[in-house]
């Protein structure tokens, strides 16, 4: 919402999670980790039976030259085991794609956080994806929008989110401020920061306005650092020290 176009490639760490579930169709964001993982939430892998994951790709609805396809089945996701999803703890998955995909300049894997690295409150934050861009919300969008505001403290993010209670240590914010926001059809996606010169994923995008959009509420992420542990366990990314 309130957002920008992207140009084609600069995000080649995002993904596009087309999934299918009992006759509906899921859109999710993702992020590339590595050659045969990518990043999302528990939610929207927790009921997928099947679908494909698009890497490379600006036009989502376009047959694009960069664009990888990569067919995927419930045997290639991974759940996070503590995932509850009335006060979306835990809620981060990964999806094991069956085939590796080659790098390009389209297709790239995103940096994670080292172990030691803060909490980036105050940082810049962006998030992409191809979530509706309109309210009432009526479609996705064809092409990879984009949005950035200021990545919130806990305590300030409680200060401003309607339900305080659900945001935990596990938990980065990012502002709403402005009418920019992430919206339906984004969830999944990556906050990133900018961090010298490299790009590094600090929150995957779990809860917040799934209507009101443009109200100002911030969007509620996953904290990565928080289970850069689970991440390694479950995949084959080596966490830096």
């Amino acid at each position: 919402m309130n957002g920008y176009e992207a140009t084609p490639g600069q995000f080649p760490h995002q993904a596009l999670l087309n999934l299918f579930a009992q006759g509906n169709t899921l859109i999710c964001g993702g992020s590339l980790l590595s050659h045969r993982y990518v990043l999302t939430i528990a939610q929207c892998l927790v009921q997928a039976e099947d679908g494909f994951v698009l890497l490379g790709a600006h036009n989502r609805l376009a047959e694009e030259a960069h664009q990888v396809r990569v067919d995927v089945t419930a045997a290639d996701f991974v759940v996070h085991e503590g995932f509850f999803p009335i006060s979306m703890r835990n809620d981060i998955g990964l999806v094991r794609l069956p085939v590796e995909v080659a790098f390009s300049g389209y297709v790239q894997p995103v940096k994670l956080p080292r172990w030691s690295d803060g909490d980036f409150a105050g940082a810049v934050g962006t998030i992409a994806g191809w979530g509706t861009t309109e309210e009432p919300a009526t479609d996705f969008s064809d092409v990879l929008n984009y949005v950035t505001n200021p990545i919130y403290s806990n305590e300030q993010c409680q200060a401003v989110f309607w339900m305080p209670m659900l945001i935990e240590e596990e938990n980065v914010c990012m502002s709403g401020q402005g009418g920019r926001s992430a919206c339906i059809g984004d969830f999944g996606g990556a906050v990133t920061v900018q961090d010298g010169g490299d790009v590094i994923q600090i929150g995957v995008f779990s809860f917040g306005p799934a209507s009101h959009c443009l109200d100002g509420i911030p969007i509620v992420c996953s904290r990565v650092s928080h289970y850069l542990g689970w991440i390694q366990a479950n995949s084959d990314v080596i966490i830096e020290a």
